[in-house]
């Protein structure tokens, strides 16, 4: 093993290039994985801490007494009990601490133990159900019962397939840095096996200089993985996805970045093993050569090529050069075009996928409510004698939160001689329009001038009620009186009681104007008038209104759909749920979509930048281990008369010939995928049309429709990126070599061999030591600026207040009323570090009357740090003379 190490070794430092771009490849490929792991962790911690804070426990078990919720607290596997005491009892939220197996089972036999055995089998709500309930979510993730590690294995394995494809994907980086490094040392390991190395000999030699190169790239991959994740965290969370995990529980929430040591290890360890299997395969298929084969033929095999191709009619004797090493160097050609196809692929595939789902997932919405019209909300509004529906549509208005606010009030309506009852729907003018646009048959205002009336002929019932128009354009209907019992309210009473407590008059005959016709399929044979002719003719035709009035309205905001802003409509709708009534909420679903989407973009442009990095490095490593081992052919091209000039355009030839077959690839590729795509969606969805209009099937049709031309631009773009990085790669590697004499460069070995003593591990430790040490001190670095940046945007809201402790400066921070009844001293639990700020809406409550106070530690916030121990004693005398001195 010591002459495989040795040899190892030295080849390392006499390729140092190929060895840093091998070293590089394995950085690279692990750091994918890595930060691929490390996201799965925190994705799993972060929806943990979701289930969690929507609901703190395992079991909640009502209806106790106080003896038995403490009696909870003593099974050996529940971790902890929080006792809450209601009217009905005490409630006691149980969070467990190792599997409990079949969980019913257990909480018989528990509720059995403390004498609650009747309230496991009913409650005091329900004699179906005992007074209990499962928080199914968070035990599935904390694994403590039957059943709930098989849905984490589940979830882990749908992950480990993803990862695995990756992972695939990524080795073919490591595999063709190794070949690249193999290929040109054939000759090498030829001799060694003429002069007495056996076969399992030269796979060690290739497996140890494998490993050696772990020893680097893998700890480097691992730190640049981690970095990678977490800036990738950030980016997801600021894209949208932490106000959706905010929206999951309606409360503030704690989203660490937490780094699972596990995950760090099975990283390194499939990291080790590519580099293992990669090498190893390498060296297998070395020793399938003789020695006199490896050493007589040549690393790349010429062969005669009669052909002329068609780099050389455009390029001349350049481009016939240039094709004619791609056609001889086959592999390698094809291994560089295909991790450039990948990735170019990906990136124009990708973006153009994701705002296709966007755009048809808020399509498909439009489509359920109302085609025609595009809103965010739609409520029920109180109208009544006693209350009037104008003094609550005003009341939106006023709010300042809503824009385009559509209301509509529905009445009956019959023929004459008919007993059939039909609706007539009275619009404001915004109503109007998002009902009709431009395809209104009338103006509003001429509905308004004329209190006329707008016919609905879309649909078959509505012949009878056509037949019946005058050719005056007028119609004899029937309306009735309905007359309320006293008291009773029609905003809160459920439709059917309203029906049978109702009383309705002897039906009044009416003549209206039809001023014209609209084709509405999904709608039945409705009249439409002005909301200004109901308030007119109301309490004689109508009498009491029994349906209410419904409003459809968008946020006032400018299209970016957020969480705060969220809030501040459902805030305000429980404020006035007397009157309003939300129905559909589209605001929230379009900001869930738009985050989830925003947050998958942010993620796939993360993932396109790595492997085009990694495809980068792989091709410029490529390229440049090709000009190095072709040197002294090159030379002796010069020789015979070549140019710099000649070459340089041969080497950028080579380089479009790499970028222009991976572009053709790709753009084959994505035109598949595109229309094969759209192809088979689109034969779905016409199978499944049934009664659907022309333009709701065009509008269904256009929701699958991939946009045609972007992903090509895409491509362009990224193959134009691809030989811009293979031309510098090119140059640079000429110029290099032009430093040397031709003679030397034509005798020289392209492998300097020397006999001094390796220092690889000890180089390869100091460089980790190193770059530990320079990882530590960009951490404290950023770690202090980012805290005094934090402290004055601190001090800016005014949290900051920094007074004497015992031995430390400590922060002391009050709010709420300024001499209030009571002082109400707020500490924080462990790891709390901004309490006060986690508190406010408590504040806002307990402040209107109270001192709200909240000191913070030594070493907690921005509290001074301290060496000292935090016993108890010192802790109390720290907050004591804190607060004396605030």
């Amino acid at each position: 093993m010591k002459y495989e190490n040795l040899l190892a070794s030295r080849y390392i430092k006499a390729q140092k290039r190929q060895s840093a771009f091998t070293t590089i490849s394995i950085a690279a490929a692990v750091a994918v994985i890595t930060m691929i792991f490390i996201l799965y962790s925190v994705c799993m911690n972060c929806l943990g801490n979701v289930f969690y804070s929507s609901a703190p426990y395992h079991l909640l078990f009502s209806e106790l007494t106080e003896e038995q919720g403490e009696a909870m607290g003593d099974f050996d596997e529940v971790r902890s009990v929080k006792l809450e005491s209601h009217k009905e009892g005490v409630s006691a939220y149980v969070m467990f601490g190792s599997d409990i197996g079949d969980r019913e089972l257990w909480l018989m036999n528990a509720a059995k133990k403390i004498g609650a055995e009747e309230k496991y089998q009913r409650s005091s709500h329900s004699s179906m159900h005992g007074a209990y309930e499962w928080n199914d979510n968070l035990m599935k993730m904390d694994g403590v019962y039957d059943g709930a590690h098989l849905v984490k294995l589940r979830i882990f394995c749908i992950f480990f397939i993803f990862a695995v494809l990756i992972a695939f994907a990524l080795r073919m980086i490591i595999d063709t840095a190794f070949e690249v490094s193999s290929k040109e040392r054939e000759r090498h390991y030829g001799v060694l096996q003429s002069i007495g190395a056996t076969p399992e000999q030269i796979v060690r030699i290739i497996t140890q200089e494998g490993l050696r190169l772990c020893a680097v790239g893998v700890p480097f991959g691992l730190i640049a993985g981690t970095g990678f994740a977490y800036l990738m965290y950030n980016v997801l969370l600021k894209a949208g996805l932490s106000e959706i995990f905010q929206g999951m529980t309606n409360a503030k929430l704690y989203l660490p970045f937490t780094v699972d040591w596990r995950m760090l290890l099975v990283s390194a360890v499939i990291g080790v093993v590519w580099v293992f299997l990669s090498a190893y395969g390498v060296g297998m298929r070395v020793i399938k050569k003789t020695p006199m084969e490896a050493i007589t033929t040549r690393a790349d095999k010429v062969e005669k090529i009669k052909k002329r191709t068609l780099s050389g009619l455009l390029f001349g004797i350049s481009g016939s050069i240039a094709s004619r090493n791609a056609r001889r160097q086959k592999k390698r050609f094809a291994i560089t075009v295909l991790t450039l196809t990948v990735s170019i692929t990906m990136f124009a595939l990708f973006s153009s996928l994701t705002e296709t789902v966007e755009r048809s997932a808020l399509t498909y919405l439009r489509c359920i409510f109302d085609e025609d019209m595009d809103f965010d909300f739609t409520a029920e509004i109180r109208n009544n004698h006693e209350v009037k529906f104008e003094d609550n549509v005003q009341q939106l208005a006023d709010s300042g939160l809503f824009k385009d606010i559509g209301v509509e009030v529905m009445a009956y309506y019959s023929l004459e001689g008919s007993k059939q009852r039909r609706m007539v729907h009275y619009l404001n003018r915004e109503a109007y329009e998002q009902h009709f646009g431009s395809s209104a048959p009338v103006s509003y205002d001429e509905l308004v001038r004329t209190g006329g009336y707008v016919l609905n002929q879309g649909t078959g019932d509505a012949q009878a009620v056509a037949e019946a128009i005058s050719s005056n354009h007028t119609l004899q209907i029937k309306t009735a009186r309905v007359t309320l019992p006293a008291g009773m309210d029609s905003f809160e009473t459920d439709w059917n009681e309203i029906v049978k407590a109702c009383e309705f008059d002897e039906p009044q005959s009416h003549e209206v104007t039809v001023l014209g016709n609209v084709n509405r399929e999904r709608v039945a044979a409705t009249m439409y008038g002005a909301i200004e002719t109901y308030k007119e003719i109301a309490d004689e035709w109508y009498g009491d209104p029994i349906f209410g009035a419904s409003a459809v309205f968008s946020y006032n905001g400018k299209g970016d759909y957020n969480a705060a802003d969220h809030k501040k409509t459902s805030d305000w709708f429980m404020e006035h749920s007397d009157t309003i009534r939300l129905g559909t909420d589209l605001y929230e679903i379009k900001w869930k979509i738009q985050n989830v989407m925003a947050s998958v973009r942010a993620g796939v442009l993360m993932l396109n930048i790595l492997l085009a990095l990694a495809a980068l490095i792989n091709l410029m490593n490529i390229i440049s281990t090709g000009i190095a081992n072709r040197r002294s052919e090159l030379a002796s091209l010069q020789c015979v008369g070549m140019t710099d000039k000649q070459l340089d355009r041969m080497a950028i030839i080579e380089c479009l010939q790499f970028a222009g077959a991976a572009a053709i690839i790709s753009a084959l590729v994505c035109a598949l995928v595109i229309f094969g795509i759209e192809s088979g969606l689109t034969a779905l969805i016409k199978v499944s049309f049934d009664n659907e209009t022309e333009a709701e099937r065009e509008m269904l049709l256009n929701m699958v429709r991939i946009d045609h031309i972007t992903p090509f631009v895409r491509i362009g773009l990224g193959a134009l990126a691809a030989f811009a990085a293979g031309c510098v790669t090119s140059l640079v590697m000429l110029r290099t070599q032009n430093n040397e004499s031709l003679s030397d460069q034509i005798r020289g070995s392209e492998m300097k061999l020397d006999t001094k003593k390796s220092h690889l591990l000890r180089n390869s430790i100091l460089v980790i030591a190193g770059a530990f040490v320079l990882t530590i001190a960009g951490l404290r670095t950023y770690s202090v600026l980012a805290y005094r940046h934090d402290r004055n945007e601190y001090a800016k809201a005014g949290y900051l207040n920094l007074v004497d402790g015992a031995d430390k400066k400590i922060n002391v921070y009050s709010t709420g009323a300024e001499h209030g009844k009571h002082t109400i001293v707020g500490i924080s639990g462990q790891g709390v570090t901004c309490f006060p700020i986690i508190t406010e809406a408590l504040n806002e409550r307990l402040g209107k009357e109270n001192t709200m106070v909240y000191p913070d530690r030594a070493g907690y916030g921005f509290s001074d740090d301290t060496l000292k121990n935090q016993t108890l004693e010192q802790v109390v005398e720290d907050y004591r003379a804190g607060l004396k001195n605030a």
